[in-house]
């Protein structure tokens, strides 16, 4: 996660990179992990982080960061987004002082069609500007628009692929519709690779 964090800021295009979006495309390939380890990475070397919960169908990010609630934590990006809560109401504490979490809030039938309203939009803007770096757990690609509508608002996103499971045309089906919103894929993390596993120092 050090590495990914050190790649993230030598790249080309570091300095206007504010937001990040992580997903995969299908469920169980590591995205909700490596959103929540990247944060505290983040977080750890001085970078004010804030990291959300996009995630409506199967929010995940709060017991890894937040371990003084077993509840679901309100209000959220949901409540944010409807105006039925304020910013600063919507972030929560973690572990780390550095680090602030705004998790899924009230369940809303369709999340994609709430962000491509003005309102969504406004506050995405607003989200970029919530700490120096912003990251977004964002559901699976395939079970709906969730993920490439909220990869339209960000600078950049971070495909995540369970090596095990992907295929050459699960990695096209996922870059297609990222592709498509437009081209902020600044990568593809390779998961559960035991082969990349060092040998010697």
């Amino acid at each position: 996660f050090r590495l990914l964090r050190t790649t993230l800021r030598f790249i080309d295009q570091a300095d206007s990179i504010r937001s990040i979006a992580v997903t995969s495309w299908a469920e169980g390939e590591g995205k909700t992990t490596l959103a929540s380890q990247l944060a505290l990475t983040m977080s750890a070397s001085g970078t004010h982080t804030l990291i959300v919960d996009g995630d409506a169908y199967r929010p995940g990010l709060q017991p890894q960061l937040v371990t003084s609630s077993t509840m679901p934590l309100e209000p959220g990006l949901s409540d944010y987004v409807l105006g039925a809560a304020p910013f600063e109401a919507c972030l929560h504490e973690t572990t780390v002082p550095t680090l602030d979490f705004m998790p899924p809030g009230k369940q809303v039938p369709n999340l994609s069609s709430l962000l491509e309203t003005r309102p969504g939009r406004t506050a995405f803007a607003e989200l970029r500007d919530g700490g120096e770096m912003t990251i977004i757990d964002c559901p699976p690609l395939a079970v709906g628009a969730d993920a490439p509508t909220i990869a339209g608002y960000v600078d950049g996103v971070i495909l995540v692929a369970d090596i095990r499971r992907a295929t050459l045309k699960s990695i096209d089906n996922a870059l297609r519709p990222l592709n498509a919103v437009h081209d902020s894929t600044l990568g593809i993390v390779i998961n559960r690779d035991n082969s990349s596993q060092a040998e010697s120092y």
